[in-house]
């Protein structure tokens, strides 16, 4: 492994950490890479790199082509790959992607690599620099990879461990959503999630999304919840106030798509959070990130030169 993806070669920053599911989603025209952590620490990656902030990959794939591959790809991320693990009898994650009419289905397939994953000197290396984790609750739908991702982050020294809920049928558990809400501190959802938590919590609902964050932040005691809200761009919410911030837009690419937009969203606000930049100018940063990736085809595309500054 080369010196460029692996930890503390060179750190002078923060660490940001993604962790959980590494997955191929394999459409009829072809294969892309994802995953909602992946995606996070990528954009992270790119966001953070010119200001001493690197990010690393916590997963398992297979010992197959589609790991090999994955790997390769990660690599060429910059991202650390340290902790990314080899499963030699489990196949790396995969999501069949079918399209009925332009509209697609999905089928996440189970008992794959990322389901198996095993703590070990590699995790506990990463959790020990980890400053920023991101964990979802798909990559948590396994006894196995549950109980080290929890582990991971309850007893990380970590500022910030970010909860990105993903309602992804047939993976909607309740009580993982409870569970894995007691470790974070920051959460980062979307419209129809948060109406979901709210009703799943017994909060009443309010004239405007805004305000059912707000209470909602409150009822869990929360430092942060990032709600994301597509061509209106994110609104983040803390104990003292409501920020937002103008929405930019970009020339839209042919065969554009919103796949990562808030992941990269949720990323520039990491990395605005180390950065130590205002409350206003980290929203502006996010929603200039997501503004961006949703107006591009594919999840993690190439930031312009203005974002990386």
């Amino acid at each position: 492994m080369s010196d460029r993806n692996s930890i503390g070669q060179g750190k002078s920053g923060f660490l940001i950490v993604g962790l959980g599911e590494v997955l191929w989603d394999c459409f009829p025209t072809g294969d892309l890479l994802g995953g909602a952590p992946l995606n996070f620490a990528a954009h992270a990656q790119q966001l953070g790199e010119q200001h001493g902030i690197r990010a690393a990959m916590v997963s398992r794939v297979g010992k197959d082509e589609l790991g090999n591959r994955a790997l390769e790809q990660i690599g060429r991320m910059g991202l650390d790959t340290s902790a990314i693990q080899r499963d030699e009898k489990r196949g790396t994650g995969r999501v069949h992607v079918t399209l009925d009419k332009g509209e697609p289905t999905y089928e996440i397939l189970r008992d794959v690599a990322w389901d198996y994953l095993q703590w070990d000197e590699s995790l506990e290396a990463v959790q020990q620099k980890a400053d920023v984790i991101c964990f979802g609750t798909l990559g948590q739908r396994s006894e196995q990879s549950r109980n080290v991702i929890q582990r991971f982050v309850r007893d990380s020294r970590a500022k910030i461990r970010l909860l990105d809920i993903n309602l992804r049928a047939p993976f909607i558990d309740s009580k993982l959503t409870l569970d894995s809400l007691r470790f974070a501190n920051c959460l980062k959802l979307n419209e129809e999630e948060l109406y979901w938590l709210a009703s799943l919590l017994g909060v009443a609902m309010r004239e405007t999304p805004e305000e059912l964050a707000q209470a909602l932040r409150f009822e869990l005691v929360l430092d942060y919840l990032l709600l994301t809200r597509g061509e209106r761009g994110c609104v983040l919410i803390t104990a003292e106030e409501v920020v937002e911030a103008e929405v930019p837009r970009y020339a839209m690419e042919p065969n554009a798509d919103a796949v990562g937009a808030g992941d990269a969203a949720a990323a520039a606000f990491a990395v605005g959070l180390l950065r130590g930049l205002d409350k206003k100018a980290l929203v502006a940063l996010a929603n200039r990130a997501g503004s961006f990736v949703a107006s591009r085809s594919g999840a993690v595309p190439s930031m312009p030169h203005e974002l990386l500054q």
